[in-house]
């Protein structure tokens, strides 16, 4: 489903051992654009309610989506994830399906950008995006939850 090939690019990143820079590597980091996010909130209305499915395109601020996009600059792949997850889910972009799009795009940038995966605890998860959705939880808060919810890919 995704990423698509123009939804990355490649970084550099140093290994350090000993306070000595040993070898430079690349690593894909996936871009989180705006058309991206409204991918997955179509992906994310598909797989609901049929009473949905009118709403797959309707995006109440596209202008919130580019202004949120436009804050990613962050190089921990669970901050970055914390930061969408908070941002969509407060700012509602959407008519409909903000949470699970948050939640999708939370858990995207985590098993691209590591060899990790969010557990699969759906009433957990709900009860947790819920809780963001109503300002219940910080960044920092979501960014420890993420990391205290993950299990090792076997990919």
């Amino acid at each position: 489903m995704f990423p698509l090939k123009e939804s990355y690019s490649l970084k550099m990143r140093f290994i350090k051992c000993n306070n000595v820079y040993l070898e430079s590597i690349y690593f894909a980091v996936l871009k989180i654009t705006s058309e991206l996010i409204m991918r997955i909130h179509r992906e994310a209305i598909d797989g609901g309610k049929e009473e949905e499915q009118s709403l797959r395109d309707a995006i109440r601020d596209e202008g919130c989506i580019q202004s949120i996009c436009y804050g990613d600059d962050f190089e921990d792949p669970f901050k970055r994830a914390s930061y969408f997850l908070h941002r969509i889910a407060t700012r509602h972009p959407f008519f409909e399906g903000n949470k699970r799009t948050a939640f999708l795009v939370a858990a995207i940038i985590i098993n691209f950008d590591t060899e990790y995966i969010i557990e699969n605890d759906n009433g957990e998860n709900d009860r947790f995006v819920r809780a963001v959705a109503s300002n219940l939880v910080e960044e920092e808060e979501i960014k420890k939850w993420l990391k205290d919810h993950v299990i090792r890919s076997e990919i």
